[in-house]
């Protein structure tokens, strides 16, 4: 209301002065007019301009209209900040109704601390969790005094409790599936295609070398194609993140050769290292931290600083204090990319990490960057060149 009103204030002295007869009220008017234009400008305030106002005058009305600005755009720590800051302020005496507001700000206050204190839901928690934490979303949002970013951040993760347990669903349907598949059958396939193809080592590792070498036959070329069509039909999967369905479909796919199963589990295999990757590097994000380019879906690169993160929620400042940023909503291609700057340099302690990201890409449907990822990690790891020459088949890239 405040700022609405600098703003409206500037639109009636756009074209005429009310300095008074003898300017007496010419630092008053140059205030408005300074604030009006501030105000209307769509991108939140730097922090350092606070220093433009000065708290021992009538202009720290600037801090508090900056703090309600920077609240409703999304920036609701930085907005609490310019708060604090006309709340130390010590306006003349004859501008008394400025300091009376300095109650005004109490319920943001309150509610950002309430805020602060709810549940974020996480994939980790129990179903029992998750409703609890539903609950408590949901009477914290019918008790906020305030409007703006708190009701929208509440419902974002009313909204994410939803998400959440559908993902555990998928899961739950995907480890079901697994403990029901016959292990020590497929690994007797395994070790038969191995032996058939000279490769006893390994247990479906580097089986690519020998079945390139191989001549299809018109069963396995079938089966490659039934193969490549589910492929094809999981490129959905990447908008997001969830790769379980993927590895429903190939946990239930039978095939009749020796050379349709190996592939069937090599994709397995690729998938859940896909299904890995958010993680691992959520974690790398929050232990090495993070400081360049963010790029949201269908976004421009904008300079930022990850303060924090987990497989659900990136913590990311742009410079106006830190927001939450589902992962969801994170380009795919710069979440591959984020491995070259928070993951160890390509070896044999960090090939899994490096393996997750390569499959991560191409489960998304990068061919660039997983070739890419993939040029980087085969030198440090030829058990995984083999695997990528082999599936390479399938995808469509180059081995």
């Amino acid at each position: 209301e405040i700022s609405l009103g600098l703003v409206g204030s500037e639109m009636c002295i756009r074209d005429r002065s009310f300095s008074g007869e003898n300017g007496e009220f010419a630092d008053q008017e140059a205030f408005l007019r300074k604030m009006a234009v501030t105000l209307s400008k769509p991108l939140p305030l730097q922090d350092s301009e606070q220093s433009q106002y000065r708290p021992d005058s009538f202009e720290c009305l600037g801090l508090l209209a900056g703090g309600l600005k920077n609240w409703h755009l999304g920036v609701p720590e930085s907005g609490l900040l310019w708060m604090k800051q006309y709340s130390e302020s010590v306006p003349p005496e004859d501008f008394g109704w400025i300091k009376d507001l300095k109650g005004a700000i109490k319920p943001y206050q309150e509610d950002w601390a309430a805020f602060s204190n709810l549940p974020n839901p996480s994939i980790k928690m129990s179903g029992d969790d998750l409703k609890s934490v539903q609950e408590q979303l949901e009477a914290q949002l019918k008790t906020l005094k305030t409007k703006g970013e708190l009701p929208r951040l509440i419902k974002k993760r009313i909204l994410r409790v939803a998400v959440v347990q559908e993902a555990k669903k998928e899961e739950a349907k995907f480890i079901a599936v697994a403990k029901a598949m016959e292990e020590e059958k497929r690994k007797e396939q395994m070790a038969a295609a191995n032996a058939e193809k000279g490769k006893g080592k390994g247990k479906g590792k580097g089986k690519g070398k020998g079945a390139a070498e191989v001549p299809w036959t018109d069963d396995e070329l079938e089966e490659k194609e039934e193969l490549s069509r589910l492929l094809e039909s999981f490129m959905g999967y990447g908008d997001t993140l969830l790769f379980s369905s993927a590895l429903l479909k190939l946990e239930s796919a039978e095939f009749s050769t020796e050379r349709g199963r190996v592939l069937r589990d090599e994709l397995i295999n690729s998938y859940q290292a896909a299904s890995l990757y958010v993680d691992s590097v959520s974690e790398a994000v929050k232990t090495n931290g993070y400081e360049g380019s963010v790029i949201r879906r269908k976004g421009v690169p904008l300079d930022a600083k990850i303060t924090d993160a987990n497989p659900v929620t990136f913590v990311v400042d742009l410079g106006f204090g830190p927001n939450d940023v589902d992962v969801q909503n994170l380009d795919p291609a710069w979440l591959a990319g984020l491995s070259a700057s928070v993951f160890d340099e390509p070896s044999p302690a960090s090939s899994e990490v490096w393996e997750q990201a390569v499959w991560f890409a191409a489960a998304c449907n990068l061919p660039a960057e997983s070739r890419r990822i993939a040029d980087k990690l085969a030198p440090a790891d030829p058990d995984f060149s083999e695997r990528w020459k082999l599936l390479s088949v399938l995808r469509g890239t180059d081995s």
